[in-house]
Formats: structure tokens, C-alpha cells, sequence
């Protein structure tokens, strides 16, 4: 009959090999929890007409679906020469938006804004409550006088950045896209761009990535649990384990 003494260290073995296993599930966890998030911004260089009367659709993550929609439309009258230049965009999901604002000419009209480069897009911008067209440009009158409405119009050639949102798979994702406006002729998209992490600003204009965005611990932390070292050591690695905590 074995004795009591030599059936310790068995049971001590048993007990070392589960909490082995339970440390390492463990370890494996934490390892998995630290692993970085890559932000990238995502960037499409074009140089896309949108000619009188046509409608030029901008796929910003490339996925087959258009999430927003660009319309020229231009009519002009001879001899009197009376004239009307419309350029909009427009949401084709409910979700998206294009950043606006309202005009103080022509009865408040809604307007995408014209944003400069390395301007902030994200969740404090000011995008249109709703997913109606809105106006880049409207331009109206005859050859002896011309009213002008949005940001995008004028005489002279316009470039700018309209601020947008969409959704991928349910979240929200905002990206920019670049515009050149020819006075009362054409317009034409340059590029675009979107950042892939939900719910993170781009500014205008940025077209790289990516950056860590994980929160990186600045040195190594003692695990809260003894290395597979002090448990392959038993009681004695443990005794030490414990040492060195006590002494951290």
C-alpha cells in the first residue's frame, strides 16, 4: 500500500497541470486582447468628368455599390441667353450624408459645404438631416446678369472637398471627396478617400495610412498569474513567483 507522503506529490502534479492549462487559455486571452487595431485610409485618385447633363456615381470603398450620386444639369435659352448650371450630389442609402450648409441667398438653399484641405470630418460635422440631393452649385440668370447660390459657385474655377459619411456592414465610416468646378461648364471629381475604422475622423485631403491605434502599454507588466517557468519548477518556482511579487 502506498503511503501518504508518496501520493502527494502526484496529486500536487494534478493540480499544477490544470491551472497550466487554465493559465495559458488565459494568457492566450490577454494576448489576443492586446493585439493592435490598424486604422488606414483608404484612397481612390481619379480624375472623373461630370459632363452637361449626366449623373457620375462615387464608390468610395470600392465594394460595387455607389454611396453617393453626382448630377450636372444645364440648360441655356438663345438668343436672350438665359441659363441655369446645377450641381448636386445625393445619397443613395439612407444612412449617408454629405456635410452642408444653408446659403443666405435664395431662400436658404441647401448646400454641400466646400471644405479646404486638412479639415476635420467626423461626428461633430454638420451633415444634412436628411438623404435628399443637395446643391454644389446653382447658377441662374442671362448674359447681362447671373445669380449665384452655394459654396461652389462663381466665375472662377472652384476645388474644394465635400465631407461625407456612409455605412459599411452598419457602421458609420466618413471620407472626403475632391472636387474641381469649372465656372458655368463642368465639374470634375479628383479623388476620394475613407477611413476604414468606424467612427474615426479623416481629415480632407489625407490620402495614407495606416496608424497603430491600439493602446500600447509603454513597458512590460508582470503577468497577474506564475510563468509556465515557476509552475514547471512546482512548489519551488511558486514559492519564488511569489517572492518577486511581493517584491514588485
Amino acid at each position: 500500500m502506498k503511503s501518504t507522503q508518496s501520493q502527494r506529490p502526484a496529486i500536487l502534479n494534478a493540480k499544477l497541470d490544470s491551472k497550466l492549462l487554465a493559465y495559458v487559455a488565459a494568457g492566450a486571452g490577454a494576448l489576443a486582447a492586446v493585439h493592435p487595431a490598424e486604422a488606414k485610409v483608404v484612397y481612390t485618385a481619379t480624375n472623373t468628368s461630370i459632363d452637361r447633363n449626366t449623373h457620375v456615381a462615387v464608390d468610395l470603398n470600392n465594394d460595387g455599390l455607389p454611396d453617393f450620386m453626382f448630377s450636372n444639369f444645364q440648360t441655356q435659352n438663345a438668343p436672350l441667353g438665359f441659363k441655369t448650371f446645377l450641381l448636386e450630389v445625393k445619397p443613395t442609402f439612407k444612412a449617408n450624408r454629405a456635410m452642408y450648409f444653408h446659403s443666405s441667398k435664395g431662400r436658404g438653399r441647401t448646400c454641400a459645404a466646400d471644405l479646404a484641405s486638412d479639415e476635420q470630418v467626423g461626428p461633430a460635422g454638420p451633415f444634412q438631416p436628411g438623404a435628399s440631393q443637395i446643391l454644389l452649385e446653382e447658377s441662374t440668370g442671362s448674359a447681362y446678369s447671373t445669380a449665384l447660390y452655394c459654396a461652389f459657385a462663381g466665375p472662377q474655377t472652384r476645388k474644394g472637398y465635400i465631407g461625407v459619411k456612409f455605412n459599411i456592414s452598419g457602421q458609420t465610416h466618413y471620407g472626403w471627396i475632391r472636387l474641381s468646378v469649372s465656372a458655368f461648364a463642368s465639374a470634375t471629381i479628383t479623388g476620394y478617400a475613407y477611413e476604414t475604422v468606424p467612427n474615426k475622423p479623416i481629415l480632407t485631403g489625407q490620402e495614407s495610412g495606416p496608424q497603430n491605434i491600439a493602446t500600447m502599454l509603454p513597458e512590460p507588466i508582470r503577468p497577474a498569474v506564475p510563468t509556465l517557468a515557476a509552475l514547471a519548477l512546482g512548489s519551488d518556482g511558486l514559492a519564488l513567483w511569489r517572492r518577486e511579487e511581493d517584491n514588485a
